[in-house]
């Protein structure tokens, strides 16, 4: 999910995909330091006032979601890291942080149970010169199944 850009000033890289006609112009919010976000490790961060969650999946991706689970608004950066999800403290509801999909119980509950699930919210996120950066446009709308 990481994206490429430079950048400008303290606040916006640069990004080939600066505006979108539909959404508006990208706003890019520095973050952490890098090096700070280690493999397999989950951190939360403010970007322009809301609390997000900035992830390091195991195999280097950089993530960033909403730091509130969406099954009952768990605080999720006190969750574990695995394979490519987090797994939510309180119920152990399970988000891939590629795609926002719930894993777990989806996997598992008949389909008309499933269907109702939420995604988990997820933003643009990339680490330029040496920090990590996420677009902050979309910063608490609700994610579309």
């Amino acid at each position: 999910m990481a994206s490429h850009g430079s950048p400008c000033g303290t606040s916006r890289p640069k990004h080939p995909h600066s505006s979108n006609a539909q959404a508006g112009p990208v706003h890019w919010q520095r973050t952490i330091r890098a090096e700070t976000l280690r493999r397999g490790t989950l951190r939360k961060a403010r970007v322009s006032g809301t609390e997000v969650l900035l992830a390091r999946l195991e195999d280097g991706t950089l993530a960033a979601a909403s730091v509130v689970c969406p099954h009952e608004d768990a605080d999720l950066s006190q969750g574990m890291l695995y394979m490519g999800a987090v797994d939510c403290p309180r119920h152990h509801y399970l988000y891939d942080l590629r795609t926002g999909v719930n894993r777990y119980p989806r996997e598992v509950f008949p389909a008309d149970l499933a269907k109702d699930l939420a995604p988990l919210q997820l933003y643009p996120v990339m680490e330029r010169d040496g920090w990590i950066w996420v677009e902050s446009a979309r910063l608490g709308q609700r994610p579309t199944a």
